[in-house]
């Protein structure tokens, strides 16, 4: 089902995927395995390509820039693996509310244009799970971004990526709770991708109706870590606060600022360079016996970066990764040869794309190892994460290319599907 949705999503979205592409789309798609995290992003990549230039002939000026949206969410837990135990016999259902604010050209920021006036969103959602006795309830913070795909007077289709937390009052416990061998711990992450179908009412009143998909995990920062993925469909009822301040700016023209009034130096041809950046990164990682030790993982990656458009960049680099639980394993092994360093070391080129809004960016990274002497089955590995830059990199003035741009950023490292780390790293662009 989520296979399906997903293409058809695609198709929508993404000229390139012509009919043929569109069945081979469909067919190799289940939710039972590692595929639902490959469709998340390719869905998140493809909307994101091409809503900001859908945007740009449907955006209609709205009469109210803030909102409130109690919203009423049903659903049901999918067993996404074999290793998966637990038997799912109840719906789940999600209460959330929601303040949410669109952006306007009032602030006269050239993002919020680039991407079409998108909205932000901050939610509360309370999670009432099935199978309550193992997984319990979960009360979670999602801040989220929501781009409208096609937009008019009474009707606006939105795309919503979120990411927050989520505490979830049930986790394994070999004593009290032994089934549950999908959550180890209670904090987790709590990642949201989802549409919405929006009907005004009148001024100040809308309807809404909603289909999202949502996971929950902790990364591998404890043991187990199989998820909760739990697709769901809702309604919502969506009531606009306060009139925005009147301005006397004028609505920016996405094509005439990049062209013309802004003239942002890195458009230019003589300034589409390469530009040399070096990362710092650190992660926990534990075990597969729950309730393990935790170990350190430190990274290091020089690589290069391009701006391709106003909207995103291209990074290729090799990263070089040193595991402290591999070295302390291969340090007890009488057999093992020497020096056991060389054995925790693992080395990978990797190519990497970021989305850009303003200071933030969401970035995806793929990479395969090349020099990997422990886990050799593991050959293909990928990241999911947000960055916050220092520097925005969208100047509105004739400035010189940003040098020493500092940044950080949080990512989700995983193989074939499977979480192996939370990565916190710091870095810089010269």
């Amino acid at each position: 089902m989520i296979g399906f949705i997903t293409a058809i999503l695609i198709k929508l979205t993404c000229p390139l995927t012509k009919k043929r592409y569109f069945k081979r789309l469909i067919l190799p798609f289940n939710i039972s395995g590692k595929n639902w995290k490959y469709i998340f992003c390719i869905s998140l990549l493809c909307l994101l390509f091409n809503i900001g230039k859908a945007q740009q002939s449907s955006w209609a000026m709205p009469d109210f820039n803030n909102s409130i949206e109690p919203n009423l969410h049903i659903g049901r837990i999918i067993k996404h693996t074999w290793k998966f135990k637990p038997n799912i016999t109840e719906n789940s259902t999600v209460y959330a509310l929601s303040f949410a604010h669109r952006t306007s050209p009032a602030k006269g920021r050239l993002w919020h244009a680039l991407w079409g006036y998108p909205e932000w969103s901050v939610t509360a959602a309370y999670t009432k799970y099935g199978n309550g006795n193992i997984f319990g309830t979960a009360v979670g913070l999602l801040p989220a971004l929501h781009f409208s795909i096609i937009k008019n007077k009474h009707l606006n289709w939105q795309f919503r990526f979120g990411a927050g937390l989520n505490y979830i009052t049930k986790k394994f416990d070999i004593a009290n709770n032994p089934t549950n061998n999908v959550i180890g711990s209670h904090i987790n992450n709590y990642t949201l991708i989802g549409t919405s179908l929006e009907w005004r009412l009148g001024q100040k009143w809308s309807v809404l109706g909603h289909f999202s998909f949502s996971h929950s995990s902790n990364g591998r920062t404890s043991s187990p870590n199989l998820g909760i993925n739990l697709p769901s469909a809702g309604l919502g009822l969506r009531f606009y606060l306060w009139q925005p301040t009147q301005s006397t700016s004028t609505p920016i023209d996405v094509t005439d600022s990049i062209k013309q009034a802004y003239k942002i130096p890195f458009l230019k041809r003589p300034l589409r360079r390469w530009q040399l950046g070096v990362r710092f990164g650190h992660g926990f990682t534990s075990g597969a016996v729950p309730g393990g030790p935790k170990f350190s993982v430190w990274m290091f990656a020089p690589y290069l970066q391009k701006r391709l458009t106003a909207k995103g960049q291209i990074m290729v680099g090799v990263e070089s990764s040193y595991y402290t639980g591999i070295y302390h394993y291969a340090v007890f092994q009488a057999a093992w040869p020497a020096p056991q360093w060389k054995s925790a070391v693992k080395v990978a080129p990797y190519a990497a794309y970021e989305l850009i809004f303003g200071n933030m960016g969401i970035v995806a990274v793929t990479g395969f190892y090349v020099y990997d002497v422990f886990f050799k089955r593991e050959t293909l590995f990928n990241k999911l994460g947000l960055q916050y830059h220092a520097k925005n990199r969208l100047p509105k003035t004739h400035q010189p290319r940003q040098k020493n741009n500092l940044y950080g950023g949080i990512y989700l490292k995983t193989h074939y599907g499977n979480a192996e780390m939370v990565e916190i790293a710091i870095g810089c662009a010269f």
